[in-house]
Formats: structure tokens, sequence, C-alpha cells
């Protein structure tokens, strides 16, 4: 057999041509080291051209490999969106990773995927929190939902809703503190707020039409939003960006209060994306529509319950 008709061969190439070095390509490929250095040997032979270039540590791909790069990463990609369009017609069981920030309500999710199991029996989702789109295009994931609009090279991604977050904060806090009347006493205030790789932080605050600058004395917490959720009940600080969902239970028995009433840290554009490719899978693609236009209605009937609590204008 040619080397040249191995895929797995060209899968390493592709993986040294993005900067890895053989070590490291070799264990993302589940091979051993010698094993990859005699593939690559073979190749060399069977094209009759030098790809590795041995004498740079760690080992790099030759000024005529990285030349045919391009046209290496057209062959995985074709042969990887062939097994996903195999994938997709087959009737046998199948599985779907997807994230969903901690942010957004499970109890939500957890229904429809129980509903959409009635729909395709066989096809089993496994849920995941908190991935990015990084996090999808180097597949630890097959669908995301994301509190931001992603870049879309390489992807494929649908608007879903917009989604907006009250202040808050215990009771304890406030008596120590005191409570803030406008955006602007927050200076004398310390803040909780959400961040994580991609997570699109905020310099300001909206009420309608109006905006103004988010002003704070120190951030006592920025991170995850379960540890900002701790913080929050702690009485540390008031919370900027956690959901409603996430503190509805807290709100309703008073453990935390509403700050500021109708003032909010700018709407998430909360979004769904898959990997461009995986556009062949149509069992991946069905669901990820019909829980995008699902989560829309849950979505709103839930905001419209927020605004009849008094949290949402």
């Amino acid at each position: 057999m040619n080397a040249a008709d191995n895929l797995q061969i060209w899968s390493l190439i592709e993986k040294l041509g993005s900067g890895k070095g053989i070590t490291s390509a070799s264990i993302d490929l589940d091979k051993d080291l010698p094993a990859c250095t005699r593939l690559i040997q073979k190749l060399e032979n069977d094209l009759g051209m030098k790809l590795i270039d041995h004498h740079r540590r760690p080992a790099q791909l030759t000024n005529e490999a990285i030349q045919i790069i391009p046209a290496v990463k057209k062959l995985t990609k074709a042969y990887s969106e062939l097994l996903d369009a195999v994938e997709s017609v087959k009737s046998e069981e199948a599985l779907i990773t997807m994230s969903i920030p901690v942010n957004i309500s499970r109890s939500s999710y957890r229904k429809s995927i129980q509903l959409y199991k009635k729909l395709d029996p066989k096809l089993k989702i496994q849920v995941l929190s908190d991935l990015d789109h990084q996090d999808l295009l180097e597949r630890k994931a097959d669908l995301v939902c994301l509190p931001y609009h992603p870049p879309t090279d390489g992807l494929m991604v649908w608007p879903c809703y917009e989604a907006r977050t009250v202040l808050a904060a215990a009771p304890a806090y406030l008596r120590k503190r005191g409570v803030p009347t406008s955006p602007k006493d927050l200076s004398d205030h310390s803040l909780i707020l959400r961040a994580s790789r991609h997570y699109p932080m905020t310099n300001e605050l909206h009420c309608g039409s109006r905006s103004v600058p988010l002003n704070y004395r120190e951030i006592v917490f920025s991170g995850d939003v379960l540890s900002g959720k701790e913080a929050l009940l702690a009485g540390e600080g008031i919370s900027v960006d956690l959901s409603i969902s996430s503190i509805e239970k807290e709100l309703k028995s008073g453990l935390v209060v509403q700050v500021l009433p109708y003032w909010s840290r700018p709407a998430w554009h909360v979004t769904f994306a898959i990997r461009r490719e995986s556009l062949s899978n149509s069992r991946l693609v069905k669901f990820a529509l019909w829980l995008k236009e699902r989560e829309r209605t849950n979505v709103a009937i839930r905001f419209d319950k927020y605004r009849k609590m008094g949290f949402l204008r």
C-alpha cells in the first residue's frame, strides 16, 4: 500500500503543519512515536520528497511540505465530512455531545432533551458545561450554546435570543455597605463578575435606551458562575451578570435581592454553533435547529414570567 493512501499519515502531517511537534502530534493520534516516525519516512520515500526537517527541534515541516498543507487540510476535512455523512444516515445509535453555559437554566434543556428522545430514540445527548467556540473547533463537543456571537471561520452559527440579567446582592451585604440608588453609587461597592476565556465582559450598564459606565470600588470576584453565586450568597458584593434563572430561587426566598431595578449589563447574544464541516450530519443539524427554536420559545415564556415578578420591564 502506498503511504500516500493512508489518511492517518496526512492527519499527522496536518498536525505538524499547525506547529505541533511530532511527539505531541503522535499523542493526538493515539500512536506511539516510533510508529509515527516510520509512517513519515515511508511517505517521504513513496513521494520522493523530504517532509520533515530533522535538523530543527522540535522537528518541523520542510518548505516543500508547507506548500502542500492547504491541500492536506482539504483532504482531511473531506474525510471527516464523509465520516459525519455516513454517521448521519445510519439508523443505529448515535451520540451528540453538546455544551450549555452554567448561567443558563438547566431544567429547560433537560426537558427539551427528554422530549427529543421521542423524535429520535436512538440519539443520545451528552451535556457538558461552559465550552466555547475554540473547544468546538478542537472537537470537544459537537454543538455549543454560547453567550456571545463567535467568529464564523469554520463554524455554522445560529442566533437564538438575547438574554438580560439583574444586579443582585445579599441583604447582609446591603446592611453593611448601604443600598445603591443610582449606578454612580456603585463606585462605593464591591462587584462580582462572570469571566471566562471568551465571555463578553462589560464596562457599562443599560436601562432602556440609557447607558452609563459601570462604576465600582473593587472587583471581589471574577470567574465562573457557581463560585460567583457563592460569593453573592456570602455577602461579598453585588453580582452584575448572574442570570435570573441561576438565582431565581434565592430571589424568591429573599436570600438575595435585586439592586438598581431595571438596570443591567448589556444583553448576551445567545447563539448555537456547530463546526461547518458537520453540516453533512443531518441528525446533528436537525437536533440543533429544533433545540434552538424550542429554547427561543422557552426563554420568551421565562422572561414574561420575570416581568410579572418585577425583575424585568
